[in-house]
């Protein structure tokens, strides 16, 4: 039994991403049509007498000369599929797989077409169009230690701050301010061209609308795009093109992330909000596709410089048992089978008999990543890592009829050390919630509202088996995704 679960443990420690196949199909179709556009009209230009028409023809084909490479080279690219492993990340490439360590990951940066991992030996590059390519970026960026310790600086470098907004955003809507304006002058020039009556109504009408529309497009690109944010020691200066905001600090009372899920061009991917709310009713919302950094790895920013606690929002899904981490071989019904030895009448003798037990790493006691014990075993036993004492705690509360809470996530021990994968247990209690840090000797029960700024959970399952998805934002309307942005519990000691 024990050979068995060490397979199903190799198997799960692999996550491998593949790429939308709703993309793939349809560059399977638009690729030979382009080919045979473009063979339609060079024939046409080879047999049209006419040099205009032949010149107009053979532009056409020049034209369609990039889509159709682009075609080809994404059903190339397509092809890849890249696994997470334990120790590396696999680039497998028709017949070639590239493995790259987490040691030799030195960046990870992306553009409109390539998610680029830069490495001590050079780059490696993917195609965008992948599926969750957002998850992936974050994974990699939080399995590289060069990666994580680059997070860490970046969180408490010293203010100010700054966002900057991305020009492309404000050349789009420039853009459609110019087409939105000619359109109008368009419709105005056909309506004193028609003789008819309720056709120059009509034209009029088209006209105004669409002026209306340039002229708001303009408004919204200079008074309210944001070009540059700089967040200080005592004031927020938000800078538009034609204007000016400041916000005191002093009066930030929240900080949230909404998220809403955008599908496009076959790939669904989230689209995040920051809702800055401050006294007086007074909001400032900053909003991803106009800003060139990421909101997620701004939010601790804020939160470490302007001591605002960590919100961390729980919603009921269904969680399968392996998501919790590689070691979680079973449904977790089988950890309250088999009888126990062990049976503590209160929280305070639960927490006496944990402070018993000794911590130890799974590679030190099954020369392994992660193995988790049943209760029962650690009984025996006496020693195991963070989720051994967690799981043997949240049985004995809940054999104690106190509703609790199994719960995996990340935890931060100093403020200049960076956050690591964990496991603890939350229970309630006499009208109150308290944490319960399993693992720790000299205090092992907190207030938990006194860890927000510690401890970040993941997922979570109850006494009724009911799991939960924690997310550091908020779900906008949309069902979240199954997926995260972190798997793997590492067995760290606090």
């Amino acid at each position: 039994m024990i050979q068995n679960k060490k397979s199903r443990k190799i198997h799960s420690m692999i996550k491998q991403y593949g790429y939308a196949q709703g993309a793939r199909i349809a560059w399977f179709m638009i690729a030979p049509a382009l080919f045979l556009f473009w063979l339609l009209f060079l024939w046409l230009a080879w047999t049209v007498p006419a040099p205009d028409t032949r010149l107009i023809l053979l532009f056409i084909t020049l034209l369609m000369w990039p889509l159709l490479l682009w075609g080809v080279l994404f059903i190339v690219l397509s092809t890849m599929r890249v696994q997470l492993q334990d120790t590396a990340v696999a680039l497998h490439f028709l017949h070639h797989t590239y493995t790259i360590p987490y040691d030799d990951i030195t960046a990870v940066s992306q553009n409109r077409l390539f998610i680029i991992i830069h490495t001590t030996h050079g780059r490696r590059y993917i195609e965008r169009s992948i599926q969750q390519s957002v998850y992936l970026v974050a994974e990699l960026k939080r399995r590289a230690p060069a990666l994580r310790h680059a997070a860490a600086q970046y969180v408490t470098a010293p203010l100010p701050r700054h966002l900057r907004g991305k020009p492309s955003s404000f050349l789009s809507v420039m853009g459609l301010v110019v087409l939105s304006l000619f359109f109008g002058l368009g419709m105005v020039a056909a309506m004193h061209q028609s003789a008819n009556f309720l056709e120059k109504i009509m034209a009029l009408l088209v006209a105004i609308f669409a002026v209306l529309l340039g002229l708001l497009l303009l408004y919204l690109a200079l008074f309210n795009f944001p070009w540059r944010i700089t967040f200080g020691h005592e004031q927020i200066i938000v800078r538009h093109v034609l204007r000016q905001q400041q916000f005191t600090t002093s009066s930030l009372q929240n900080t949230r992330v909404a998220r809403q899920m955008v599908t496009y061009k076959g790939v669904t991917r989230p689209s995040y909000t920051m809702i800055l709310t401050f006294t007086h009713g007074r909001t400032l919302s900053i909003q991803q596709d106009q800003i060139q950094q990421s909101l997620l790895e701004f939010l601790p920013v804020l939160e470490h410089h302007y001591q605002i606690k960590p919100a961390h929002h729980r919603e009921p899904q269904t969680v399968p048992f392996h998501r919790f981490g590689t070691g979680s071989q079973n449904e977790f019904q089988w950890y309250f089978e088999r009888a126990s030895s062990v049976q503590p009448g209160t929280v305070a003798e639960i927490c006496n008999w944990l402070r018993e037990c000794r911590y130890v790493s799974d590679h030190e006691q099954f020369n392994t990543r992660d193995h988790w014990l049943h209760p029962v075993e650690f009984e025996t036993s006496r020693q195991g890592d963070c989720e051994d004492h967690a799981l043997w705690a949240w049985r004995k509360l809940v054999e104690l009829g106190i509703p609790a809470e199994f719960v995996v996530g990340q935890a931060k021990w100093t403020g200049d050390h960076p956050t690591e994968a964990h496991a603890w247990v939350t229970f309630t209690q006499n009208g109150r919630t308290h944490l319960l840090e399993a693992t720790g000797k000299s205090n092992l029960l907190y207030p938990l509202e006194a860890t927000a700024s510690r401890y970040h959970p993941w997922y979570s399952i109850d006494q009724n088996f009911q799991t939960y998805q924690h997310n550091r934002y908020v779900n906008a309307g949309h069902k979240l995704s199954p997926n995260t942005l972190l798997r793997h519990i590492r067995t760290d000691r606090i």
